[in-house]
């Protein structure tokens, strides 16, 4: 938000203007709508003779470094638990692949094993560290690291989604479709479906909060 457009709204709610009389001259002037509505979502709708500013969120070294883990141990989760499911495919599934037995299968994944029993407690200790603090202070909903860190699993998951589907189209035209190659794609757009979604809801949640 500009520091001249909350300076209008103050300076306009502090005459006594309505805030519909408000919204409607910044309209005329040009101004967005979401540009609008957080301009007047600045101060609280109290009767006190100035306009109060509501609470904002303000971001510390803390609140970066729980969401920066929470980032990094669902990604690390979530791509262990991939690794896993492929070598359970791959072992169970293709015949080629079972040289071994079980016994190499668990071999296999020991380390994705060992990464999952590291980074699911610290997932659950961030997710709940954040809900804790979210709980104590709603307005830490809108704390920069919590949008960033949402954003960023956006990003990262539609890169996943489109990268799947540009594999799988260019397998179609090659002719080179498999059922297990299917299954892999599917558990993939499963996985990052989940995590776009999540973050999705969590934005409009977040929005739908003020």
């Amino acid at each position: 938000m500009s520091a001249e457009l909350k300076d209008f709204v103050q300076a306009a709610l502090a005459k006594g203007l309505g805030r519909d009389e408000t919204a409607a001259a910044l309209r005329q002037a040009g101004w967005g709508e979401s540009d609008i509505k957080n301009a007047l979502g600045a101060f609280a709708q109290v009767n006190f003779p100035i306009p109060v500013p509501v609470p904002r969120p303000y971001a510390t070294a803390w609140d970066m470094f729980i969401h920066l883990l929470l980032f990094t141990a669902m990604m690390a989760v979530v791509l262990n638990g991939i690794d896993i499911l492929f070598d359970a495919i791959d072992h169970f599934l293709e015949p080629a692949r079972k040289t071994g037995g079980m016994a190499a299968f668990l071999k296999g994944i020991r380390m994705n094993v060992s990464v999952l029993v590291v980074f699911v407690p610290l997932y659950a200790f961030a997710a709940y560290t954040i809900e804790k603090g979210l709980i104590a202070n709603p307005t830490r909903r809108h704390s920069r690291p919590r949008k960033w860190v949402a954003h960023l699993a956006l990003f990262a998951t539609a890169l996943v989604l489109c990268a799947v589907m540009i594999r799988v189209i260019y397998g179609a035209l090659g002719g080179e479709i498999t059922a297990l190659f299917l299954l892999k794609a599917l558990v993939v757009l499963l996985a990052a479906g989940a995590i776009f979604g999540h973050f999705f809801r969590q934005m409009k949640r977040d929005d739908q909060f003020r």
